[in-house]
């Protein structure tokens, strides 16, 4: 059967070296992974039962747990500048501002 499947990027890469590494078609790697993952447990195994053992845990002193989202959020805040494409403000000036801690744009032109 002939389909079209989309892959995540590491499985690819993943699917990509163990061909080459096994110097098989990319295909028949692809099918024998699904095989795997597919087949049912064999009759004699046993599965280990993963138990949580917790325990009671403090913040250090001095570590605010409110402040911890606002960590969260401002990381969060950097990566998503980090995706944003600012080539349509090429020849645009961004001023730093004290005032309510923004900043304006001064001069040029957004695209």
């Amino acid at each position: 059967m002939r389909t079209t499947l989309t892959l995540d990027p590491d499985v690819a890469r993943l699917l990509t070296e163990e061909a080459h590494r096994l110097r098989k078609p990319f295909k028949h790697v692809v099918n024998e992974a699904i095989r795997k993952g597919l087949a049912p447990a064999p009759a004699g195994a046993s599965q280990e039962v993963f138990r949580v053992q917790p325990h009671k845990t403090t913040l250090r002193p001095g570590i605010d747990a409110a402040s911890l989202n606002r960590l969260v959020d401002e990381l969060e805040d950097e990566a998503v500048i980090e995706r944003l494409d600012f080539s349509r403000f090429a020849g645009v000036r961004w001023v730093e501002s004290t005032h309510f801690n923004c900043g304006r744009i001064v001069g040029g032109s957004v695209r």
